[in-house]
């Protein structure tokens, strides 16, 4: 069935498409993601749907079927691409689509920028630095990440078991010494 248009006359360029991208193994972000796109889309567009002016599909880019898709737009790995009518967002988009999903999957870091970084950095004459050093510090395990999963997907499995590893004893040594510091300043200040 073709849908050239709807009961106010939308041409078909006003169609959206909707791609979620992933790969056959998923962690829990890659499933929320489709979750919540496809939970966002029915709760806020249910009409849209409803006529096919919006559609969402979720391919695996490892099957075979989907591998035109993916090709048809450039994609190499996980990834939310929204299309109108023809043609694909920019990176620009992506970009913007991007931070949103990051704002949204890792409030707690938009906090301790904008809630303790910039303040500390208004506040300190040597405190330019400091936006400076959060960007690279947080910057660069993501993109050693992002490396690791662009040449070695054949051994995803192990690299994200691994991650989960360090993540488990990294967070509980955080902890252990923001407790401790707590401990050193508390003591420092009272007595």
């Amino acid at each position: 069935m073709s849908i050239s248009s709807t009961d106010t006359g939308s041409p078909v360029s006003d169609r959206i498409e909707i791609y979620y991208f992933h790969f056959t193994m998923r962690c829990a972000t890659c499933l929320t993601i489709e979750a919540k796109t496809k939970e966002y889309l029915e709760e806020l567009y249910p009409d849209h749907l409803r006529a096919g002016l919006i559609t969402f599909k979720a391919l695996n880019i490892e099957e075979e079927v989907n591998k035109s898709v993916a090709e048809r737009f450039g994609i190499t790995g996980q990834a939310l691409i929204i299309v109108k009518g023809k043609k694909k967002w920019s990176y620009l988009d992506a970009m913007l689509l991007g931070l949103l999903f990051a704002l949204a999957f890792c409030p707690y870091s938009g906090v301790l920028y904008f809630g303790m970084l910039i303040p500390m950095t208004v506040a300190s004459s040597s405190g330019l630095y400091l936006p400076v050093i959060f960007a690279i510090a947080t910057g660069i395990p993501v993109i050693i990440f992002a490396w690791i999963i662009a040449y070695t997907v054949s051994g995803i499995g192990s690299v994200y078991n691994k991650l989960k590893n360090f993540e488990f004893w990294f967070r509980r040594t955080v902890a252990v010494l923001f407790i401790v510091t707590g401990i050193y300043y508390s003591i420092k200040m009272y007595l």
